[in-house]
């Protein structure tokens, strides 16, 4: 009985120095990918053009970031330090009940301390939020007095 014989070279095969080399090519490939990743951080999700403003947020002249409590979520609202989830959706919910049932009166939050009317916010809150917030100018002036339900 004789030995079985290597298969045929077609050319298909790498040897083991080509495949070392191979090798040795990924791993370079991959650390300038991670050399990448470090250096111009990839897909960070906290990263953001500059120009793209969600909607709700504003940068006022001095670069301070406010948002409007009138168009922002409730998950930016709830961004804002001493707002948490539960009062930034309050406010949302609140805003969003007052708007229907209120139709072409404008904002439903025109200044800082219409906030006061929302369940959960008091007046601390209020004043400390007040940096932080930005009420667009009103194109037209609805004048309704109380903002109650």
């Amino acid at each position: 009985m004789s030995e079985p014989s290597p298969p045929p070279d077609d050319g298909r095969r790498m040897s083991a120095a080509e495949r070392g080399l191979f090798i040795l090519l990924l791993l370079v490939v991959a650390g300038l990918f991670g050399l990448w990743l470090t250096r111009f951080g990839g897909w960070r999700e906290d990263r953001m053009d500059v120009s793209f403003q969600p909607p709700g947020h504003y940068a006022d002249q001095a670069g301070v970031n406010r948002l409007d409590p009138n168009t922002a979520s409730w998950q930016m609202l709830g961004l804002l330090p001493g707002l948490g989830e539960g009062k930034a959706k309050a406010i949302v919910a609140w805003r969003e009940q007052w708007s229907s049932s209120h139709p072409g009166c404008g904002p439903a939050f025109t200044r800082a301390e219409d906030l006061a009317a929302v369940p959960g916010i008091g007046p601390r809150t209020v004043e400390r939020l007040a940096p932080q917030l930005w009420f667009p100018t009103p194109t037209t002036a609805p004048t309704t007095a109380p903002r109650e339900f």
